[in-house]
């Protein structure tokens, strides 16, 4: 393990290597000056304690890591400036909901795909009894709505090519 003495020793040495890796960096790729310098410096930590004598000069292997920990910190940035985009994106979507006009829905959907929705929204009492039921045992009320639906739909006399045009056309027309 090197000593600071000798860590200190061996960047006086190359110093002007690291500015210099680093104004070329930022000539290149922009950014702020006093971040970069410090990336830069944070590299050749990373270059100091990664070099192996039996490979290339020690001033070749600092650049080298300088420059591609540059590299590595730019596109990490990038990275996340794009996922603070769509972050914002998303969070601005449901800051301002779109308002949902359930009667203009209604009237753009079939008869039988808007029975279908009516049904859901206003189940029978016997419908919400047998949801009740059968969601104690699954926990899953979502699952039992739809089942209970289509039960309630085919006693109602439609058949199940019927009742799937309709939820079809329901999801279709939500997505």
């Amino acid at each position: 393990m090197p000593t600071q003495k000798a860590i200190e020793v061996s960047y006086q040495n190359v110093k002007s290597l690291v500015s210099a890796v680093a104004m070329r960096f930022l000539q290149k790729y922009k950014g702020d000056p006093q971040e970069i310098l410090a990336e830069a410096r944070l590299h050749f930590m990373r270059a100091y304690h990664s070099y192996e004598e039996t490979g290339s000069e020690f001033t070749t292997w600092v650049q080298f890591k300088i420059w591609h920990g540059l590299l590595d910190t730019k596109r990490q940035q990038a990275i996340n400036a794009s996922r603070l985009k769509r972050v914002v994106k998303e969070l601005t979507r449901l800051e301002n909901p779109v308002k949902f006009d359930l009667d203009r829905f209604l009237f753009a959907l079939s008869p039988d795909a808007a029975m279908a929705v009516r049904l859901a929204l206003r189940p029978t009492s016997a419908m919400k009894w047998s949801i009740r039921m059968k969601s104690r045992k699954n926990n899953n009320p979502t699952q039992s709505l739809r089942t209970r639906l289509k039960a309630e739909l085919r006693r109602r006399g439609w058949e199940q090519t019927r009742i799937d045009s309709a939820f079809k056309e329901v999801r279709d027309s939500l997505a």
